[in-house]
């Protein structure tokens, strides 16, 4: 092998294990970014400790929420074996309830829809009462009631979950990307709901405190919408 060809590899090399290297547990949380996900996916995928497999099922999850085919299933096994591991982490509870809403999303059958949807639900409502104040565990409550169908009636909650979130921001330590997103969640339902005052006070609030985030673009499209 001559010697660029050697260096050629060893740089390949160098680059897949920075490639793997795992996020930051609070950029996993969320991440939508793919080829991150599936980065995080290739560094603990053979791991068997509680940590490795939430990070796993976390990350299989969000594939899951970006609609990758048979993402939901893998997230669901893999949550349920860290459930098994550590059923007091109620992150990972509620990371497996909102697993199961999505196996419901991707199936076929209507009865298992509902009760899978239903028995999702339930366990996230657990994990919030058990750790009312955990913002993951709220984040994910949110999220997942606002990604219902409505006919599950869950708007009501994700508006009250995001409505806290808002108001705890400063004991929650939540970064300005992620304060934008409740910003503009809330804001988008505040706006459905009719509330045309509150909703440009919080798209306002996402630009400003993300300015260059896709929230903040996402704000300043709905605010000329509104006619500002």
């Amino acid at each position: 092998m001559s010697i660029a060809k050697f260096l050629m590899v060893i740089l390949l090399n160098s680059a897949m294990l920075i490639n793997a290297a795992p996020l930051p547990m609070e950029d996993l949380y969320g991440s939508m970014d793919e080829a991150a996900l599936r980065s995080e996916i290739n560094a603990v995928a053979t791991a068997s400790d509680f940590l490795s497999l939430k990070r796993l099922g976390i990350a299989w999850h969000n594939l899951a929420v970006l609609k990758a085919s048979g993402a939901s299933d893998q997230a669901l096994e893999i949550l349920s074996q860290a459930n098994r591991l550590n059923p007091e982490d109620m992150a990972v509870l509620a990371y497996l309830g909102s697993a199961k809403t999505l196996v419901a999303r991707d199936s076929w059958n209507f009865i298992t829809k509902m009760s899978q949807t239903n028995k999702g639900i339930a366990m996230i409502d657990k994990a919030v009462r058990r750790a009312p104040k955990d913002p993951v565990v709220r984040m994910v409550r949110a999220n997942n009631s606002l990604a219902l169908p409505e006919f599950f009636g869950r708007r009501p909650r994700a508006t009250k979950d995001f409505e806290y979130m808002h108001a705890h921001q400063s004991e929650l330590h939540f970064p300005p990307l992620i304060q934008a997103e409740i910003s503009y969640k809330l804001a988008s339902l505040k706006a459905a709901a009719g509330d045309q005052v509150a909703a440009r006070t919080l798209y306002q609030e996402a630009i400003t405190v993300a300015p260059k985030s896709a929230w903040a673009q996402q704000a300043a499209v709905a605010l000329q919408k509104l006619g500002r």
